[in-house]
């Protein structure tokens, strides 16, 4: 049966090694410029702010 890649990651790595990768795929996607994010997201600046407004 095949095995996702979180279960493999939690198998085959330390509590510490996995922090430390989280830690550095936050920085790293703290570095996508907002329209990186919108073009991944599939979504257009109108819908972004019409998404921030409404959660506010």
């Amino acid at each position: 049966m095949a095995k996702s890649f979180d279960e493999l990651v939690k198998r085959t790595t330390s509590k510490r090694t996995q922090a430390i990768a989280a830690a550095r795929t936050k920085e790293l996607l703290g570095e996508l410029l907002l329209s990186e994010i919108r073009k991944l997201a599939g979504k257009c600046q109108r819908e972004v702010a019409e998404a921030r407004s409404l959660s506010e």
